[in-house]
C-alpha cells in the first residue's frame, strides 16, 4: 500500500485533496499534518500530526519526522506557505516530492511576476502596476481605467483583495492592513467583467497532464 502526506490536511484546500486521492481505485494510507489545531480534527486523513507552522523552528524536522516514523514514500505540500517552505528546503525532507523547480514555485506565488512572464510569453493577461506609492496607485487608475483590482503581491484565497473605482477607496483598503501590522506588497490589476472562472491544472516536466476549469460562483 502506498503512503502518501498531505501537509495542511485540515483546511478546506487540503480535504479536497485527501477526498479525491480516496477516489482512487486503489487504496492508499494517508497521513495529515496540520498546523492549526482545530482544523487537525477535520482533516479526512488516517493518520493526523501536529506540526509548527512552515517557517518555525523545527517545522522540516518535525515533518522528517512523521516521514520516517509513518513510512512516507510522498508528500504532498499544500498551502502556499507550506509549499514555500518545502520548495526551499526540499533538499532535507526525506520524501518524494512532485515540485517545480524552486525558481518556478516563487514565481508562482509572485502575481506580479507571474503576469510579466505571461504577458512576454504572448498569453491575455490582466495588466498589472506595481504599487510602492500613491503615485502608482494615481497612474493605475490612469492606464487601467476604474474600477480597478487592489490586491496583495503574495498569498492565495483572494488575499489583500478589493475592487476600488478611486484613488482615496485604493489608498483606504492599502492603509486599512498597514494599520493592522500587515506588510503585505501590493498591485493594481485591470478589472476583467464577466464569469470567474478558475484554473487548475497538473503539469510533468512541461507537458500538459490534465486540467480542469470551474466557475466560481461566490468567496
Amino acid at each position: 500500500m502506498k503512503r502518501i502526506m498531505a501537509t495542511g490536511a485540515g483546511g478546506p484546500a487540503g480535504i479536497n485533496f485527501v477526498l479525491s486521492l480516496r477516489l482512487a481505485p486503489e487504496r492508499l494510507f494517508i497521513v495529515g499534518t496540520e498546523a492549526n489545531q482545530y482544523f487537525s480534527y477535520l482533516a479526512p486523513t488516517d493518520k493526523t500530526y501536529l506540526v509548527p507552522k512552515a517557517g518555525e523552528e523545527g517545522y522540516i524536522d518535525k515533518l522528517n519526522e512523521v516521514i520516517r516514523k509513518e513510512k512516507v514514500e510522498f508528500l504532498h505540500a499544500q498551502t502556499d506557505s507550506e509549499v514555500a517552505v518545502i520548495s526551499e528546503n526540499r533538499e532535507k525532507i526525506e520524501a518524494n516530492l512532485f515540485l517545480p523547480s524552486k525558481e518556478t514555485v516563487k514565481t508562482c506565488q509572485d502575481k506580479l511576476e507571474s503576469a510579466k512572464i505571461w504577458i512576454k510569453k504572448g498569453v491575455p493577461t490582466a495588466r498589472t502596476i506595481e504599487i510602492n506609492s500613491e503615485k502608482d496607485v494615481e497612474r493605475a487608475f490612469e492606464e487601467l481605467g476604474s474600477p480597478i483590482w487592489i490586491r496583495a503581491r503574495h498569498g492565495a484565497g483572494g488575499r489583500g483583495s478589493t475592487p476600488a473605482s478611486n484613488v482615496e477607496t485604493a489608498l483606504s483598503w492599502i492603509n486599512y492592513w498597514r494599520k493592522r501590522g500587515v506588510n503585505w506588497k501590493f498591485i493594481a490589476q485591470e478589472n476583467l467583467p464577466g464569469r470567474n472562472i478558475g484554473f487548475h491544472s497538473l503539469w510533468k516536466e512541461g507537458e500538459l497532464v490534465t486540467s480542469m476549469a470551474r466557475e466560481r460562483l461566490e468567496y
